[in-house]
């Protein structure tokens, strides 16, 4: 039973797969009994509507025509058209991270440099575990290998990248299997792939399964498995038997996966007598102005700000809940670890395997969380913990308690941390911080205070890619259009990325853009390198900011 549709279209194939097989034909139910004739390119966008894909940001050009005329074509699915490649991948990286944990990311580039330049975002995604697909165009399949003109080896350079797979379509037969195993592969290893398809290949009409792509779901089968009762009980146990020691200290972590376990985090925390402290990409995840939240940690690779410092120096445990790096977490200054170490996380193929662990609990967070806070409970009735002094001393419990003395700040200027204490205020609920990498970072960490529902902080946590703020609230915007988005960069990280203001108007995201303006690259001219001197090369002779945004449309 088939139904054949010879100029198809992206409703012809939401039609035929309302449509049932009679009871007396169905066969086995994973057999593809239905077919629609469309493109390549129809199929691809079509897989990426399945997989909840509703932005794919690129840059435009001749081998790419026919993908990027079905995408406009889908209603399913909208079109970002960037204005450099290398912001595309950055942005379709950020919003994967946006989207959570089965949420995929796509990017789209062109033969040649349209391609290349997606090779940032891509490592950006590889190193920050996030699901991402790249595709991109190739010249027509006759003439790869000798063409004169933007003719280059893609999959070995996505390789290079850090794609575990990266494939070029050589045949129109190919992409109904690759396409399923590179989203497969990308949703359950939270990893970037690549497919290269010639613009002929795109063209080309196929006989496609009319069902919904079968890999779409594939995070959610391995993310959504309870560990056993006995598993969890034995946990729980191995928690009360480190409480029975009013000495050892806990430490509770949160990165991104956790985020949605903010109020089981708190209530851990105050069974164990624990601070938390956040990834920087998990600011926020606990509200910080609870008394139990210490700020930020790892940012830089440091052990980040005074009071976290302090706290895990004398930790004897750490619990880690969706954290991707334990290296400032776990270990001393020669590189080995030194703590103790629980950990919480969706997928075992998450968990960082060169340390030891005391525990692995490996399910959903919320619902592992939720039981074994109740399990420790029910036990613990008679264990009398304190939570540790430097939780009173901590400047940045409160909105506005940041303090910035006098002698900080020059005549004539603002410190960017008053900047930051006063937005604090300001910032409601579901409001996005999308932050730059410079000095800006540290002073976003130490001073920005989140405590409103669903606030989240975007951040570039382990490349470290300068530009990253705007190509941040391009993702935030599109995801929660009406909610408030900042993006706060120095003066050298946004003119990395400013000609994307243009993106910003042409898809009216409203953003609110914080220029820290001092004419140097501080993290690099304010660091100690080691030799005693002061890093040359580093002024910057700005343009006029306000002038420039204003002629991207801006105010």
């Amino acid at each position: 039973f088939a139904l054949r549709v010879t100029k198809a279209h992206h409703t012809d194939y939401n039609a035929a797969r309302e449509m049932e097989t009679p009871s007396f034909e169905r066969e086995d139910s994973l057999k593809e009994n239905f077919v629609v004739e469309m493109s390549v390119a129809e199929y691809v966008v079509q897989c990426l509507v399945d997989c909840g894909v509703k932005h794919v940001f690129g840059g435009h050009g001749g081998a790419v025509v026919p993908l990027i005329d079905a995408v406009c074509a889908n209603p399913g699915i909208e079109w970002v058209l960037m204005r450099n490649e290398l912001n595309a991948s950055i942005t379709a990286a950020a919003y994967a991270k946006m989207r959570g944990l089965d949420g995929l990311g796509c990017c789209v580039g062109t033969s040649g440099p349209g391609s290349s330049h997606l090779t940032t975002g891509i490592i950006e995604a590889v190193q920050d575990r996030l699901p991402l697909l790249c595709i991109t165009g190739l010249k027509k399949a006759s003439s790869l290998g000798y063409s004169d003109f933007q003719d280059i080896n893609q999959s070995e350079i996505f390789r290079a990248a850090g794609c575990t797979m990266s494939f070029t379509i050589a045949h129109k037969d190919q992409i109904i299997p690759l396409i399923r195993d590179c989203v497969a592969t990308a949703l359950t290893q939270s990893t970037a792939v690549h497919l290269a398809i010639p613009v002929d290949v795109q063209q080309a009409i196929i006989r496609a399964p009319s069902k919904k792509l079968c890999s779409s779901g594939a995070g959610q089968r391995v993310h959504n498995h309870l560990p056993c009762e006995e598993e969890l009980v034995g946990l729980a146990q191995r928690f009360i038997e480190f409480m029975k020691n009013p000495d050892h200290e806990f430490v509770i972590a949160v990165g991104r996966r956790g985020i949605q376990a903010s109020a089981q985090v708190i209530a851990l925390a105050e069974l164990l007598k624990a601070p938390v402290v956040t990834i920087l990409d998990a600011k926020g995840a606990v509200p910080e102005n609870h008394p139990a939240c210490a700020g930020c940690i790892g940012i830089f690779g440091n052990p980040g700000l005074e009071i976290p410092t302090k706290l895990m120096e004398r930790c004897g445990t750490v619990v880690s809940v969706g954290v991707d790096n334990h290296m400032t977490l776990l270990v001393g200054t020669d590189g080995l670890q030194i703590r103790r170490h629980v950990e919480f996380d969706v997928d075992s193929s998450l968990i960082e395997t060169r340390f030891n662990a005391e525990a692995t609990c490996v399910g959903p967070i919320r619902e592992t969380l939720t039981r074994v806070v109740e399990l420790i409970a029910s036990k613990a009735a008679g264990i009398r913990r304190e939570w540790p002094a430097e939780l009173a001393e901590h400047k940045l419990a409160t909105p506005g308690s940041y303090e910035v003395s006098a002698s900080e700040v020059s005549a004539g200027f603002c410190h960017p941390g008053a900047v930051l204490m006063r937005l604090s205020t300001l910032l409601p609920a579901r409001s996005v911080v999308c932050l730059d990498v410079g000095d800006v970072t540290l002073w976003a960490a130490l001073a920005l205070c989140l405590d409103k529902p669903e606030q989240r902080v975007l951040a570039s946590l382990r490349l470290g890619t300068m530009g990253y703020s705007i190509c941040g609230a391009l993702a935030a915007g599109t995801l929660r259009p009406g909610a408030s988005v900042v993006a706060i960069a120095g003066d050298g990280g946004v003119q990395m990325s400013i000609n994307e203001l243009a993106t910003l108007k042409q898809h009216k995201i409203r953003c609110l853009l914080i220029v820290f303006r001092n004419g140097i690259l501080g993290r690099v001219a304010n660091e100690d390198w080691g030799n005693g001197d002061v890093p040359k090369g580093c002024d910057l002779d700005n343009p006029d900011f306000v002038a420039l945004a204003k002629a991207y449309g801006g105010r």
